[in-house]
């Protein structure tokens, strides 16, 4: 199957998102962005990056999942209704402490799902990939987590949720993923706009 894949902008997909991956003859869509990154990671020659990215297991891939849908349904959601005030210069009012606390909580979540049983942070989301780089969850939930810390939990409260901070650290500091994360001791002045 040859694929076009492309960015509407605006979006006029269903989720929101403006990406589309199509076959050529058109009888093959997706728009979600985890289903995009997810059919692509199948696709790679190397499935030694298959594997990395996807997990080597059924159940590797069910906690994949899992987590590819909490943040697309809930942490996604609740940080760009938490940064929609900070972005915008809003007054800090009932609906942004609200959305805040929501947020906080949600990041709270993540930090507790990450440690293991004697309460060290585990570095990835699904179990096995320790050894062998960031799955893409763990690239997911990152790349929200910079958006929740540059526009709603500041460098102080970050230190509160550990395992969190070691997930985002490992995503930010692999080669070929790094220059998408800015340097940690920069993200409270990073210039970022939320889609």
């Amino acid at each position: 199957m040859v694929l076009d894949i492309r960015n509407e902008l605006p979006p006029s997909t269903p989720s929101g998102s403006g990406f589309v991956l199509q076959s050529t003859d058109g009888k093959t869509t997706y728009t979600e962005p985890s289903i995009i990154a997810t059919y692509l990671s199948e696709l790679a020659t190397d499935k030694t990056i298959t594997t990395q990215l996807l997990g080597a297991t059924a159940g590797d891939r069910l906690a994949l999942l899992q987590w590819l849908f909490w943040n697309q349904t809930r942490f996604d959601p609740a940080t760009k209704k938490a940064s929609k005030a900070a972005l915008g210069g809003q007054t800090y009012g009932p609906e942004q402490k609200t959305a805040a606390g929501e947020l906080v909580g949600l990041v709270d979540y993540l930090d507790k799902e990450l440690r293991d049983e004697q309460w060290n942070g585990r570095e990835s989301l699904v179990d096995t990939r320790e050894a062998v780089g960031p799955s893409l969850a763990d690239i997911s939930v990152a790349s929200t987590l910079l958006y929740a810390w540059t526009t709603t939990i500041d460098e102080d409260s970050r230190a509160d949720f550990q395992g969190a901070l070691k997930l985002y650290q490992r995503v930010s500091r692999t080669d070929g993923l790094g220059e998408l994360f800015p340097e940690e001791d920069s993200l409270g002045e990073a210039d970022l706009e939320y889609p």
